[in-house]
C-alpha cells in the first residue's frame, strides 16, 4: 500500500471538496448547501495540482472564487493571500456612503483609519 503524503495544496483541494460535498462538514451550509460545486475536472488531485501550479499557486496562498456565488472551477478561481480572501468573504459588511457601496475595511483604508 502506497502512503499518501499530505501537502498544503492537497489539504486545500480536500477542504474545497469537503465543504462542497460533505453535508456533515461544519461549513457545508455556506458552500454545498447553497449550491456551490467543484467542477468535474478537479475531481482528481493531479489535474487540480497542475492547474494550481500553472496559475500562481505558491505555499501560503489560498484558493478564492472570484464570484462568491460561483463554483470552484478554473475560470472562477485564483490564488490569494489569506488576508485578501478574508476581506472578500460573503460575511463582509458593506456600507453605503453618498450612494457608493464598499466594504467597511475599504472605507476605513481609504479614509486613513487603517
Amino acid at each position: 500500500m502506497r502512503k499518501r503524503i499530505r501537502t498544503k495544496l492537497n489539504n486545500s483541494w480536500r477542504g474545497m471538496k469537503e465543504r462542497c460535498n460533505n453535508p456533515n462538514h461544519i461549513r457545508y451550509n455556506r458552500y454545498g448547501g447553497r449550491g456551490i460545486k467543484v467542477c468535474s475536472e478537479w475531481n482528481g488531485f493531479n489535474t487540480f495540482k497542475l492547474w494550481a501550479e500553472n496559475n500562481g499557486y505558491i505555499e501560503g496562498l489560498t484558493i478564492e472564487r472570484k464570484d462568491n456565488n460561483g463554483n470552484y472551477e478554473p475560470s472562477n478561481c485564483i490564488w490569494v493571500e489569506k488576508e485578501k480572501q478574508a476581506r472578500n468573504s460573503s460575511r463582509t459588511r458593506k456600507i453605503t456612503i453618498n450612494g457608493e457601496d464598499k466594504p467597511l475595511w475599504q472605507w476605513a483604508e481609504e479614509s486613513g483609519l487603517i
